[in-house]
């Protein structure tokens, strides 16, 4: 069975017929996505540096940020949800019936989607007032009506976002990943030319204005680029809406499973800066500083990875590929981690020089570079145990796991909350940096077992004879 190469502008018309050509096109894959996510970095960082330039630490920065904080939280909780659960049924689909069915199919799904971001953008409209009573309590009264004013301007840019999120999965789907990678670029770059060209005196409202049309650019480009892989005439397109797949009632089903386990998963960053905050003063920016060390290297690794080889596992899981499925995630978790595993070590060895090229300077003295770097060593062994977990995440996804996901999710927090009472008692904020790489690391294997385990029964059930 040959299968779409995943060349950075869909591939469709190419094969790929032996394994390693398979491997190759995923590591090729792979390295599109995480040469892009560093170029994207790069662009935020200009970005969040003239954002820093032109407002500095004011109260309307302030309530600049909660509202577009709200935002993306907002649409990131939703792309857990839909666009994970769509992926294998999109490849399955595919498989069973083809492209067209399979991009209907697609398109209903985006269409839920919409319909979901309507609907909450409405109720945070509505409930915008008691939003920023909660998230902006140490906020001025004028603060906190500019942050209330500001969550109903930045609604067009949350639909926006949410939309890129889900069209470019299905993007993923079509192994376009430098058109799914490359786009969320436009934002910042929008942000960063309109404030060089604004003049001296400017407010939030530019930075809203920036945002909206960065956000509504971005969903254009990634809307046409999904119209090119489309095989759709318009009598098809409204066929496609007068006839629901069936299939969609099991991404629905799917979806909120994964949707509360993003947001599990999520709040177990809340939790780590929670319980750092009855440690000494300042050990949630020590915490903070860390992280933002390490995920730098998951972006460029665990990310990049499961984003460009998702689509290849679900097309293999659709097509009952058991054995070679179970042989690539191998071999593409070996190269993974045999390219994480010596940044690992660099980062641990190396931690004092690090921190200090990338922070040391003004208020942030060379204690803090020392504190920072000894919590930075402990949270640097998380990120093999990320790579691989993240990596089988997607196989678990694939395989429809959502119970499992929901409930490792559940298990990860409490354990994540019970170790980091234990470990901080002695170690202070490095047993919470501690406590979270043994998270991953039983979340890894946890998962690595369900998967072995699914695929094993997969291949004994296509042995036993009809």
């Amino acid at each position: 069975m040959s299968e779409p190469s995943a060349s950075t502008l869909g591939g469709i018309g190419q094969k790929l017929t032996h394994p390693s050509a398979t491997l190759r096109a995923m590591l090729s894959g792979v390295v599109t996505v995480a040469g892009l996510t560093l170029v994207s970095k790069a662009i935020s960082f200009v970005k969040d540096a003239t954002v820093a330039h032109r407002f500095g630490v004011s109260h309307e920065l302030d309530g600049f940020l909660l509202a577009f904080g709200l935002h993306t939280f907002i649409t990131g909780m939703l792309a857990a949800g839909l666009p994970y659960a769509m992926m294998p049924a999109y490849s399955d689909v595919r498989h069973r019936l083809g492209d067209a069915r399979a991009d209907a199919l697609a398109l209903q799904s985006a269409l839920c989607h919409a319909l979901t971001l309507l609907l909450l953008g409405v109720a945070v409209h509505f409930w915008g007032e008691a939003i920023v009573g909660v998230m902006g309590k140490g906020f001025t009264p004028e603060v906190r009506e500019l942050s209330r004013r500001l969550i109903t301007d930045l609604l067009p840019f949350m639909f926006c976002y949410g939309m890129t999120t889900h069209l470019s999965m299905w993007l993923r789907g079509r192994k376009a990943f430098f058109a799914a990678t490359a786009s969320p670029i436009v934002t910042p770059l929008i942000i960063i030319a309109l404030l060089a060209l604004s003049p001296l005196s400017i407010s939030a409202d530019l930075l809203v204005l920036a945002t909206n049309i960065g956000g509504a650019l971005h969903l254009l480009f990634i809307s046409l680029t999904v119209g090119r892989f489309l095989p759709l005439g318009s009598l098809d397109w409204w066929r496609s809406l007068r006839h629901w797949e069936e299939e969609n009632a099991t991404i629905l089903r799917n979806a909120l499973p994964y949707l509360v386990a993003g947001l599990v998963l999520g709040a177990t960053t809340l939790v780590d800066q929670t319980m750092a905050g009855w440690l000494a003063p300042g050990s949630v920016s020590t915490l903070s500083y860390s992280d933002k060390v390490c995920g730098i290297l998951l972006a460029l690794t665990a990310i990049a990875a499961s984003e460009a080889m998702f689509p290849f596992f679900s097309d293999v899981v659709a097509r009952g590929e058991w054995g070679k499925l179970h042989r690539q995630l191998k071999k593409t978790l070996q190269v993974v981690v045999a390219f994480a595993a010596p940044l690992t070590a660099i980062l641990i060895w190396q931690a004092p020089l690090i921190v200090a090229l990338l922070f040391e300077r003004g208020a942030f003295t060379a204690e803090h570079t020392h504190r920072v770097a000894e919590v930075l060593r402990f949270a640097a062994l998380q990120i093999p145990f990320y790579v691989i977990g993240v990596m089988l995440s997607r196989i678990v996804v694939a395989l429809q796991g959502s119970g499992f996901t929901l409930l490792l999710s559940w298990f990860s927090l409490m354990l994540n909350i019970g170790l980091n009472a234990l470990l901080m008692r002695s170690m202070g904020v490095a047993g919470i940096a501690l406590s979270t790489a043994f998270v991953y690391f039983v979340s890894a294997t946890a998962m690595w077992i369900y998967v072995s385990k699914k695929i094993a029964q997969r291949r004994e059930c296509e042995e036993v004879p009809s």
